[in-house]
């Protein structure tokens, strides 16, 4: 919400439009988060998987998941 009002009120700043496009990563993969789970579940030797979803665990505030995945 502040952004897209600072975007309106800054259009086509650099820095506004940068937050603008991690916001919306991060909310496209809190939402696929239960499919990403999934994929790391299935292939456990992928560590990029399991970075993955640690990440989206610390989007979402499940820091002790987030660590454990991390820690494996």
């Amino acid at each position: 919400r502040y952004l897209a009002e600072a975007d309106r009120l800054k259009p086509n700043n650099q820095i506004i439009r940068m937050l603008i496009d991690v916001a919306r990563a991060r909310k496209k993969g809190v939402a696929e988060i239960e499919k990403v789970r999934q994929a790391a579940e299935a292939s456990p030797s992928n560590p990029a998987a399991k970075k993955y979803l640690a990440q989206l665990y610390q989007f979402t505030g499940k820091t002790a998941e987030a660590e454990k995945l991390l820690l494996e």
